[in-house]
């Protein structure tokens, strides 16, 4: 049956106007399908990410038209995806072969000139029509330089840390003494070290090793000369160690070196670890002064102007600290001094108590403690000596005040010694002041008995006068 009631076989009005309205429509949704694919491949194009896809095979199905990282998408599609990245431990672990949605991964990936590029990438998994995984869809942005710049940033805080925390060790220190040994702990840390060495260059070249933090031996006699120019800190192998070096520079130039070590097998040393020594080394320099000055300070206060020996309170200090150990005190007298002073001037005065601290220096050797106790009186600590060591020593110095001979005020008032001697016991609990007395004591009766003698204190006597 005809349902045209005009029976002419036409479609309707109501029919014609319907088949218009579904051809506009799919008019209508081509059109929408054909603006959105082309405003997917305009953020595509213009993105700085690249699309991609791969296959169940993990290779690059599709690649944005541009390429990526110096690649054509040619260049890349076709390829498996895990060949350009460094040192993957598990393919399936990378977003190229993901099995489920990934919003955000890092891999780093071999650019086309070969250098690495970070990658931070999102996917999707791709299902074929049975449900089976097929692929993987998904997105990638190179994020080397804004994660360079963190680094860099990092780095950057890090070595702030590190050398604020050094400084502070150094810098607090109360006694100037203490100030470069908790400097070569706080640079042995701050650069994960084994050990460190601080040195002192002395004039004429030569290195005095100052003090060191860690176990290993100092190898200052091994570094080359040219590294106290040196204007930055310098990488070197010593031994199997790996040893880093810097100049302690200020404004009056280098005057000593700091050297850290790493055993074997320990990473080498970067610029972060350069830059920090040498940042440290400046500071240690200025510390370096400053402990130089105060020893100096304090060298004057202990040291008599006259005659550069120590003073009364400086030797009864240091031979104080000895006196758990054997040894001898002999005091000594300048006998018919006043009489220089009188005959000759105070000058010439002077000069003979020059040399009598001359003569002391002498015959102890390098190895015994002068000092001036006070006008004409002198003292000599001999570490270590006896009985028979100590009477040698002031034969010695008998001997050598005829030295003084053109001084004297006459024939009959020669300038000369008169010698007390005091042994020490470790044993006697003496302490310092009993000692000096016993020792005045035997000097005073040396210098009774008619001067130019020597005369040795009894054991636990008193002082006599």
């Amino acid at each position: 049956m005809n349902s045209n009631p005009g029976g002419t076989g036409r479609p309707s009005a109501g029919e014609l106007e319907s088949e218009e309205s579904a051809a506009s429509l799919e008019r209508n949704l081509s059109a929408a399908l054909a603006d959105s694919r082309q405003r997917y491949k305009d953020l595509v194009e213009i993105s700085s990410d690249f699309a991609w896809e791969t296959d169940a095979d993990g290779a690059f199905a599709f690649v944005s038209p541009r390429g990526a990282l110096g690649y054509t998408a040619g260049a890349l599609v076709g390829r498996e995806a895990a060949s350009f990245v460094v040192e993957p431990r598990n393919t399936e672990s990378l977003p190229f072969g993901a099995r489920h949605s990934v919003e955000r991964a890092e891999v780093w990936f071999r650019r086309a000139d070969g250098e690495l590029a970070l990658l931070v990438c999102a996917c999707l998994p791709l299902h074929d029509a049975q449900g089976q995984w097929c692929g993987t869809r998904g997105v990638s942005r190179d994020i080397t330089e804004e994660r360079a710049g963190e680094v860099a940033l990092a780095r950057s805080q890090n070595i702030g840390r590190q050398r604020t925390h050094a400084l502070r060790a150094i810098w607090d220190q109360v006694e100037p003494r203490a100030m470069l040994p908790a400097a070569a702990e706080a640079v042995m840390r701050a650069l994960s070290a084994e050990a460190s060495w601080i040195y002192r260059t002395e004039p004429g070249g030569f290195r005095t090793l100052v003090t060191k933090a860690g176990e290993r031996p100092g190898i200052g006699e091994a570094l080359p000369a040219e590294l106290d120019e040196a204007e930055a800190a310098v990488p070197l192998e010593r031994d199997g160690m790996q040893l880093l070096v810097a100049a302690t520079r200020t404004r009056r130039g280098a005057d000593g070196l700091v050297c850290v070590c790493r055993e074997p097998g320990r990473p080498d040393w970067d610029e972060d670890d350069r830059t920090l020594l040498a940042d440290i080394a400046h500071q240690i320099g200025i510390a370096m002064i400053q402990v130089a000055n105060h020893e100096a300070l304090e060298r004057l206060s202990k040291i008599d102007g006259l005659t550069g020996l120590l003073i009364r309170r400086a030797f009864i200090a240091e031979v104080g600290q000895c006196l758990d150990e054997r040894g001898a005190l002999l005091y000594v007298d300048l006998d018919n001094f006043k009489p220089v002073n009188d005959l000759h001037g105070h000058e010439a005065g002077d000069e003979a108590l020059r040399q009598t601290a001359k003569i002391l220096t002498q015959t102890a050797g390098g190895k015994g403690l002068p000092a001036r106790i006070g006008g004409d009186e002198f003292a000599l600590w001999l570490p270590g000596a006896d009985t028979k060591a100590a009477k040698s020593v002031a034969k010695a110095l008998g001997k050598a005040a005829r030295a003084l001979s053109a001084f004297s005020a006459g024939p009959e008032r020669p300038l000369g010694f008169s010698i007390g001697i005091a042994v020490h016991n470790a044993a006697s609990q003496e302490d310092i002041e009993k000692l000096l007395a016993r020792a005045d004591g035997a000097m005073y009766t040396a210098k009774r008995a008619g001067k130019g003698g020597v005369q040795l204190a009894k054991s636990g006597a008193g002082a006599q006068r």
